[in-house]
């Protein structure tokens, strides 16, 4: 059976939004206030500064995004599966995929908690000694396009003589990074690790353009194999819907 990856794109619960045990109308009312719908396509103008689209027809709900005081999007969710080497929005329930495609029953997940702030105000992400640019050893594994590196000792992970940290290895600075909770890199070592497979997810820190930077969980499965491709695909996808002012 083929395999996919849904990936959720998910912004900071910042911002304006109903109040809690507001009914999911005002949810769809604040929705349908902040964004503009054209040529099939949803429009957010988010707190990033830039202009950001969806197809109307993919799976969203309304209570899964979040606006500033001033209408701009600080936070969404977007679902994506993987198929193959293409990355294809999720229909939202009860509609069929407009290409007819459709999905396997059994996937992989990538689930991506993306903030968009002022580029004025926004923080640095994560702080550059974590990153394996700043590691006396760092591991590479090319076939994959990740690296690897320790982040100290663990008593849970007697296996290895670290817990390891996972980057793309891209140059990007900060770099795309993850790690895996102690009990999937348990029993792993070393010249193995490329095919940790877990039954849940890995989380790791994704800064995909200034002002729009994502948390994500990736899994299950052979998630190391797929981090370069899922944040890749992801990536060229966001950007092609990104809006020129």
């Amino acid at each position: 059976m083929n395999r996919f990856l849904v990936l959720v794109a998910s912004v900071g619960l910042l911002g304006c939004e109903p109040k809690e045990g507001a009914t999911p109308q005002a949810a769809q009312d604040m929705q349908a206030k902040c964004t503009t719908l054209r040529d099939g396509l949803v429009i957010y103008k988010t707190a990033a500064g830039f202009k950001l689209s969806r197809p109307e027809w993919m799976h969203n709900l309304s209570f899964e995004e979040r606006f500033t005081n001033d209408c701009e999007l600080a936070s969404m969710k977007l679902h994506f599966a993987l198929v193959g080497n293409e990355l294809l929005p999720v229909p939202h329930p009860g509609i069929k995929h407009p290409k007819s495609v459709a999905l396997p029953s059994s996937y992989d997940q990538l689930t991506l908690f993306l903030n968009f702030q002022d580029v004025r105000t926004q923080g640095p992400g994560e702080p550059s000694e974590w990153a394996c640019s700043s590691k006396h050893k760092v591991y590479k594994f090319p076939e994959f396009g990740i690296q690897m590196c320790g982040i100290g000792p663990s008593p849970n992970v007697t296996t290895m003589p670290f817990y390891p940290r996972f980057e793309i290895a891209d140059g990007r600075n900060p770099p795309t990074s993850m790690k895996c909770r102690h009990e999937d890199i348990e029993g792993r070592k070393i010249d193995d690790i490329t095919n940790l497979s877990v039954p849940y997810a890995c989380r790791g820190y994704w800064a995909w353009r200034p002002g729009a930077h994502a948390m994500f969980d990736l899994g299950n499965g052979e998630v190391l194999k797929k981090l370069r491709l899922a944040i890749g695909l992801a990536e060229t996808t966001l950007n092609s819907w990104v809006l020129p002012e």
